[in-house]
């Protein structure tokens, strides 16, 4: 378990302690306030070493009526000292955040998110998983888009009231980014390719910044990675660890070593008509810079989710 020390300086550090053997759950406990989880339960583990970036992302699914839509990626995010969960606009409204269409055959929106989050308790040390409850229709379960850009940006955060006397995984934000990141340096997108997972931790997939990350892909905050990926992983945070570059001044730069997000991924670059077959060959995969979430947090534009039209019970 944690000391006391370590749990104050957790958020610090690259790694964490968490368990792998499960104990009797706590029983679930309802939550009736504005932005907080509807229900939240508690498991503890023994004792191995995971990094800290991978207690933070999380395998979330969508669920509609209580019928399984889809899974995708989450995680926990820190922009002055508030926590959002992060993740795609379209795993949010179940549509396709470029043309609008369905990403179900039934034409419905998720209605329910469920995840689990990681973390320690403040008062014992001991390494916790909360599995969490979000409902759409939940007083205070509300989705944030771009401000101006909405749909548009694959990106959608909610506030995430943290949970009292809990230290969460999270990744914080890095405005100020010392060390110049280049074409053809390393990335690694941590998710949930077809939903597997190792003990409640992502895969890491390793890729390569592709464009220019000074330029905008069309036009957006976007850039692209070389990378093979595979469905689930749409919402993953994409980092980069560094130790030593270049500035943009042209200075050589040596520190100790730190994770930055570079952004979310929200899937593979797609042309043409035969979507599947293009993503496939492209190998290219899409990454929305974190300007994005800045300005998405800042700009507090709450999205409307279309609920669609067909009950999934009925088909």
């Amino acid at each position: 378990m944690f000391g006391s020390n370590a749990v104050k300086s957790m958020a610090s550090k690259h790694h964490l302690l968490c368990r792998n053997i499960w104990r009797r759950p706590l029983p679930t406990i309802d939550i009736v306030a504005p932005i907080i989880p509807s229900t939240f339960s508690e498991r503890l583990f023994m004792a191995y070493e995971i990094q800290l970036q991978s207690g933070a992302a999380m395998k979330i699914t969508m669920s509609c009526k209580g019928k399984f839509l889809a899974t995708g990626t989450a995680f926990l995010w820190e922009f002055q000292s508030k926590i959002y969960l992060v993740t795609n606009w379209h795993n949010v409204a179940g549509k396709d955040s470029i043309t609008g269409a369905w990403l179900n055959k039934n034409s419905v929106a998720p209605d329910q998110y469920s995840f689990t989050v990681q973390g320690a308790d403040a008062i014992t040390g001991k390494h916790i998983y909360a599995d969490v409850i979000y409902r759409r229709d939940d007083f205070g379960t509300v989705w944030y888009q771009h401000p101006t850009l909405r749909g548009q940006v694959d990106v959608a955060l909610l506030p995430f009231q943290p949970i009292p006397a809990k230290n969460l995984c999270q990744i914080k934000d890095i405005e100020n980014q010392r060390i110049y990141l280049r074409p053809g340096e390393d990335a690694f997108i941590l998710g949930f390719p077809l939903g597997i997972e190792v003990e409640k931790t992502p895969i890491w997939k390793r890729a390569t910044v592709a464009s220019e990350p000074e330029i905008d892909v069309d036009g957006l905050p976007k850039m692209l990675v070389d990378t093979a990926t595979y469905r689930g992983m749409s919402g993953a945070p994409v980092i980069r660890r560094v130790s030593n570059g270049p500035t943009k001044g042209g200075d050589w730069v040596h520190t100790m070593e730190k994770v930055e997000l570079l952004g979310v991924y929200s899937g593979r670059l797609t042309f043409g008509t035969d979507k599947r077959l293009s993503a496939q060959e492209s190998q290219l995969g899409v990454v929305w810079k974190t300007r994005a979430l800045r300005d998405i947090a800042l700009g507090r534009q709450v999205m409307a989710i279309d609920a669609g039209l067909v009950d999934p019970d009925d088909s």
